[in-house]
């Protein structure tokens, strides 16, 4: 009886990791971000949204500063976790995709375009939209999120008119 109990608990812990294994890299995408979600005062698992990192990976987030000038910051994930963590708690987060993802993929490369929308609660409302671009490895059978964009949507470049565009 003990050794069928052991087949089973190793038989269960191989199929989960092959199901880890199997995600696409839209589903990595989509993770990630639902490992963010959670209502302000409730601290996020950062181990699990590492997890779907390489560990040097580089984000890089495209915006409008307040004087209307273009800017670029660029993070380590270390830095988004401490920089984004805290306004996740002060505030709740919700990021949600717009339209399905766009994928290509190449060998063990991926490229994702998700068009996002952010709430700081499920029924709030809307207070930004944009594009994720999510550049994705497989590393061990596994897709790792290696570069991470954000570029929030503007008066000039709504996330609509960059959809409509593609089709």
């Amino acid at each position: 009886m003990k050794y069928l109990l052991l087949t089973v608990c190793l038989l269960f812990c191989l199929s989960a990791k092959a199901q880890n294994m199997s995600l696409s890299p839209a589903e990595v995408a989509e993770n990630s971000l639902k490992s963010l979600e959670g209502l302000k005062g409730v601290e996020r698992d950062w181990d699990s949204f590492r997890s779907y990192f390489t560990p040097d990976v580089r984000i890089s987030l495209l915006r409008k500063s307040t004087d209307g000038e273009e800017e670029v910051r660029h993070l380590t994930l270390e830095e988004f976790i401490e920089k984004a963590g805290a306004n996740y708690l002060k505030n709740g987060f919700y990021e949600y995709p717009v339209t399905d993802p766009v994928v290509h993929t190449y060998g063990q490369t991926a490229v994702v375009w998700q068009p996002y929308a952010i709430k700081f609660n499920m029924e709030g409302e809307e207070i930004m939209r944009g594009i994720n671009i999510y550049h994705l490895i497989q590393v061990n059978g596994q897709w790792r999120i290696t570069f991470l964009t954000w570029e929030a949507q503007n008066e000039t470049m709504p996330v609509t008119e960059w959809r409509e565009s593609q089709e």
